[in-house]
């Protein structure tokens, strides 16, 4: 029940984002596609209170590459996050639902709800992900999203250049974390997590791929000495989204 319930609110992120286009008109696109975040984001709290109260689901796809299929999967830790994605989602749609319409005109109050919609549905399939590649596809999606909302005021002074290295952040630590999968996955070609983390690795290759995970993380919460990017695209990005990179 809780898988499914993570699809129907990835469902509404999605139409929100569409809703977001202006098919019925630039304001009634504001009000729905919040409407549509609202929704999702509340149907995300009841999938993760499930899912911290339930055993383990996993939806797995057909391997279509060499790294494997695509695999998704809800259990107690997963919970506990989409939980606080979706309190925060809940936040942001209704506090978003007015504020949008002072970052500009209606092709730019467009363009920040379909993204913030889409970067929404990111953040629970990376929070979902059951193995390496959904986890690393979910992550590059986000983090190009991210900056994508970032730059939706690219008309203010410094904006273009705070987003360019909150990515350029993002995508080293995206390469240190591929590469740390890719030291643990040379002992174990299944990949999914739930073989990881039951590999035994050698001391050295185990703490290699600790030190390119934390680099990785680390890139992406701003942790001392990756930190630069904080002070720069905070301020550049339009509230709800500064709220929304601080949870994420």
């Amino acid at each position: 029940m809780a898988l499914e319930l993570v699809f129907v609110a990835i469902g509404c992120y999605l139409a929100g984002a569409v809703i977001a286009l202006g098919i019925f008109g630039w304001k009634a696109a504001r009000y729905l596609a919040a409407a549509a975040g609202t929704v999702g984001s509340l149907v995300l709290v009841v999938a993760a209170v499930i899912a911290l109260t339930s055993t383990e689901l996993t939806l797995t796809l057909p391997a279509t590459t060499p790294l494997g299929g695509f695999e998704v999967r809800t259990n107690a830790l997963a919970g506990m996050f989409l939980l606080l994605t979706g309190l925060l989602g809940t936040a942001i749609s209704i506090y978003s639902s007015d504020y949008t319409a002072h970052v500009g005109g209606p092709p730019r109050q467009a363009a920040l709800f379909g993204l913030l919609s889409l970067c929404l549905a990111s953040l629970v399939l990376l929070l979902t992900a059951g193995n390496a590649l959904t986890f690393l596809l979910a992550w590059e999606l986000m983090s190009i999203l991210t900056y994508l909302l970032v730059t939706i005021e690219y008309d203010h002074e410094g904006t273009p250049q705070a987003a360019f290295l909150m990515l350029a952040l993002s995508e080293i630590g995206f390469v240190a974390m591929a590469f740390g999968f890719a030291l643990i996955g040379a002992f174990d070609p299944g990949r999914d997590f739930a073989s990881l983390a039951s590999t035994s690795l050698p001391a050295g290759t185990a703490n290699a791929a600790f030190v390119l995970f934390l680099f990785g993380f680390g890139a992406k919460a701003g942790l001392l000495p990756l930190q630069g990017w904080l002070p720069e695209a905070h301020p550049a990005a339009p509230s709800n989204i500064s709220a929304l990179l601080s949870a994420v």
